[in-house]
């Protein structure tokens, strides 16, 4: 049997620990009762180490005190509220992991904000993940997110310092301002085939960043998107490109070689778009040479 809440079943595991130890007689005994233990343990382990609680009650506000390493299970049919929200974004004194069984749709603006405890989530309904959502979760380190995200709000992950992304969900289009910015574990190795545009700051600071390639559908790129992204090794851009921002790859220092002959629609490339990028030896232009902005040739 589940309890709904772990402590209530972790304390009735321990009273009949306690009342089986001083009924205990033989060793036989004992290695039959610690059987029993593990394997109900086995068969319903949330009941033992989760923690779950139901939507309506979380709406409420409750009080809630974190064991270490504690997992949330949120269940229910409606959304959570703003108090609700704010219930989650203020546990702390242990990390812990949250998972979404109660349909939730979006992760709302500023959601965790500032939250230093929360380790990882799980929500398989949600669609979109508001601005600030998880900024300076600085012990979030999952490696995926949903996979029906199809939109993530500016700064939505910003200064995770220990986010450890693979990948990216599927279905976006679009990475917003400062989405990812000083995340400097993000390990992307692609980025979705049908993103075309990178807001400015996406990836600011992202140093484990090593794309070798963007989207083929790819057409524009914020200023400051890859600044300062020491791993990042692209060749070449897409040939949809028709423009991209200032800074947009200053001190990129694993760039040596740059191949934008093919983006026969580049109209203009940001000033200093270049700079600082110590190994880079060549940029190759397009037949027609785009308005630049500036100094784009100080590396």
């Amino acid at each position: 049997m589940c309890f709904t809440d772990a402590r209530h079943s972790a304390r009735k595991t321990i009273l009949i620990w306690q009342t089986g130890m001083r009924r205990l007689k033989s060793l036989s005994q004992f290695i039959v009762f610690f059987l029993i233990l593990i394997f109900s343990a086995l068969i319903s382990p949330g009941c033992l180490f989760a923690l779950t609680i139901d939507v309506a009650t979380l709406n409420g506000g409750p009080t809630i005190t974190l064991t270490p390493n504690e997992v949330i299970e949120v269940t229910g049919t409606d959304q959570i509220n703003t108090k609700g929200w704010n219930t989650l974004k203020a546990l702390t004194g242990n990390n812990f992991s949250l998972v979404f069984n109660n349909g939730q749709l979006t992760i709302p603006n500023k959601a965790m904000l500032n939250n230093s405890f929360l380790t990882s989530f799980t929500a398989n309904n949600v669609t979109a993940i508001g601005e600030y959502a998880f900024y300076g979760c600085t012990s979030l380190a999952q490696t995926s997110l949903p996979a029906g995200v199809t939109s993530i709000g500016n700064n939505a992950f910003s200064m995770c310092t220990n986010l450890a992304l693979t990948s990216l969900p599927p279905g976006l289009t679009s990475i917003s301002y400062s989405a990812f910015s000083f995340c400097p574990s993000l390990a992307l190795t692609s980025l979705p085939s049908g993103l075309t545009s990178i807001g400015g700051n996406a990836f600011r600071a992202c140093t484990s960043l090593a794309l070798t390639s963007l989207p083929s559908g790819l057409t524009s790129i914020g200023g400051n998107a890859f600044y300062y992204c020491t791993s990042l090794a692209l060749t070449s851009l897409p040939s949809g490109l028709t423009s991209f921002g200032e800074y947009v790859f200053i001190y990129c220092a694993g760039l040596e070689w740059l191949d934008l002959s093919s983006c026969v629609g580049l109209t203009s490339i940001g000033y200093g778009a270049f700079k600082h990028c110590e190994s880079l030896a060549t940029v190759a232009m397009p037949p027609v040479r785009p308005t630049e902005g500036g100094n784009i040739d100080t590396f």
